[in-house]
């Protein structure tokens, strides 16, 4: 396994099944141009020192066009975590306008899905499907809202995406396996837009449009519109259709900027996705290799979000910066067989609404430099599953999961010498978990009659989780045009417990699965030039898991969520 920011092409669509304990050691060397959070105006770029602190007046700057805008987190390159910084450029070179794209792209990232528009994300190997929980092992935030990967669907008009792999003690979300982070493009203080068009394989056609209008000197409004339409690349020979396994659907952002006189930054956006697409992807090895069904539908796979995000980010001087998120976000996923797969009408509907937001301080003082702040999150989801074979069985199951949680995280750095930082870092993360509505029934008329009915009173649950994590920093002074850093770090990392919704039986439904735990090592070093032109990244990992959360089937045929215990 290699973490290789060549952007090598490579897919992944295994999905793990049950596992008692898991390691891996990977290296990686990475090669790519360095960004920064970018928005529009000239202003001055500083080149910093490798050891650069705020307060450091000798550092050199040099006139640019773009804007840097600080918030409140470190450099890519003195950042001590294996990560991924995918410009928009990059994202418009490489055509990555789904997350299966940049998984396709990015090291130790992968997915697993049934259409391109709905991944289910995994990193380093680490992965789950969402439709199981509501516990997600790669968070994917839009403008720092999570969003359930299945429902990303389209990406338009991002700034950039940064992926990060290992555990996320301090990023706000708890995140297990890594953690995607897209941002929207910034308005921009000039009237102007661009329209694309483009046109490719399986008759897929997408347009966009984006546009900036000013208001006034400190606050202007950016509109990104779109739609895309494809047959995909399916032919199905009972319906003599050629798009049983395409898609259409549409996208919309409309993004509000304000500077305040206090040097505030408030930004304010509407996200806004709904994709149709089909189903008909069931079949022999044979005939998926030849890129054709016989189905006798084309199901149905379709997924809509509408998310709102509000941030505000303050540098009060040169030794605190504030950073607050706050947003919601709806998703729906409606999803159905092909009658001809199991010969059986066979279904979900799964629609979430979840709430939560951040508040981040961060600051320095002398050698010691700290970071802290509380997130909160409420997710409910409603989770009916209709599996039909009548006359000889039909089932349906109705489940309602809600989970709030509350972490509380800091770290302090400690320059305790000119080449060397100590990190310390705690996560305190709190989860009360719920199940109701839930209810099972099961019947059938051949051979003979039978019925089954259950139900379920309300089932709760609550964990509180320390997760302490370590860091050693090296960042030597520059030796001649180029810069060095090093890290070795440790983390705690933790998936909470909950219930499964979709079990047949009230006796297996009301025991919760367990919490996955990790033990997560990491040593990373970067090589690269003063301007940040480029760098070279080796990074190696050790994950050691217990009760690894997986959905399995079990002897009565339940779909259920369990631990692989170690």
């Amino acid at each position: 396994m290699k973490e290789n920011l060549a952007l090598p092409t490579f897919r992944n669509n295994s999905r793990l099944r049950g596992v008692s304990s898991l390691t891996f050691l990977c290296t990686a060397l990475t090669a790519f141009p360095i960004s920064g959070g970018a928005a529009k105006g000239p202003t001055v770029k500083c080149i910093y020192k490798p050891e650069h602190n705020p307060t450091n007046s000798d550092d050199r700057c040099i006139a640019t066009k773009e804007t840097f805008t600080v918030r409140g987190k470190r450099a890519v390159f003195i950042s001590p975590v294996s990560t991924t910084h995918i410009t928009a450029q990059e994202m418009q070179a490489y055509r990555m306008q789904t997350l299966g794209d940049i998984a396709e792209r990015v090291p130790n990232l992968s997915y697993t899905n049934t259409t391109p528009n709905n991944p289910v994300l995994m990193v380093r190997g680490l992965g789950g499907t969402e439709d199981e929980g509501p516990v997600l092992y790669t968070p994917v935030l839009i403008d720092g809202v999570p969003v359930p990967s299945f429902a990303m669907g389209q990406m338009f008009d991002f700034s950039n995406v940064d992926v990060l792999r290992g555990p996320q003690l301090t990023e706000g979300i708890n995140a297990f396996g890594g953690m995607v982070s897209a941002q929207s493009r910034d308005p921009g203080n000039h009237l102007g837009g661009a329209l694309d068009f483009e046109y490719g394989t399986g008759n897929r056609k997408r347009a966009t449009f984006s546009g900036d209008l000013p208001i006034n000197a400190s606050t202007s409004l950016r509109l990104s519109v779109g739609g895309e339409t494809a047959d995909g690349y399916i032919h199905n020979h009972v319906l003599n259709r050629h798009d049983t396994g395409g898609w259409h659907g549409w996208f919309g952002r409309i993004k509000l900027l304000h500077k305040d006189s206090a040097g505030g930054e408030w930004r304010f956006s509407l996200h806004h996705m709904l994709n149709h697409g089909g189903n008909d992807y069931f079949e022999t090895p044979q005939n998926a290799r030849n890129h054709v069904s016989h189905n006798t539908s084309e199901g149905v796979n379709d997924t809509e979000y509408l998310l709102g995000s509000a941030q505000y980010h303050r540098r009060f001087n040169q030794h605190m910066i504030l950073d607050v998120t706050f947003g919601g976000v709806s998703t729906d996923w409606r999803y159905s067989n092909p009658y001809s797969v199991f010969s059986a009408n066979s279904g979900f509907t799964l629609p979430t609404r979840q709430i939560g937001g951040s508040v981040m301080l961060s600051g320095t003082s002398g050698k010691i430099d700290w970071k802290g702040g509380l997130y909160g999150q409420q997710v409910k989801r409603w989770a009916p599953y209709d599996f039909d074979m009548s006359p000889y069985y039909a089932s349906r199951t109705t489940a309602t999961l809600a989970t709030a949680n509350i972490a509380f995280m800091g770290e302090i750095g400690w320059h305790f010498s000119k080449n060397w930082r100590l990190v310390p870092s705690l996560r305190i993360e709190h989860v009360n978990s719920s199940l109701s509505n839930w209810t099972s029934s099961m019947s059938g008329d051949t051979p003979y009659a039978y019925s089954v009915q259950e139900s379920l009173p309300r089932q709760t649950l609550s964990k509180t989780a320390p997760l302490p994590g370590l860091k050693l920093e090296y960042n030597p002074r520059s030796s001649g045009k180029l810069n060095q850093f090093g890290w070795l770090s440790y983390s705690r990392s933790f998936l909470p417990p909950n219930y499964s919704p979709y079990g047949s039986y009230a006796s297996t439904v009301s025991i919760p699965y367990a919490s996955s735990y990790g033990n997560n090592l990491e040593l990373g070093y970067r090589l690269g030039d003063l301007t940040n032109r480029w760098s070279i990244e080796a990074t190696g990992f050790a994950n050691f898991l217990s009760n690894l959360q997986v959905s399995a089937t079990n002897g009565a045929g339940e779909s259920l969520i369990g631990t692989a215990r170690a």
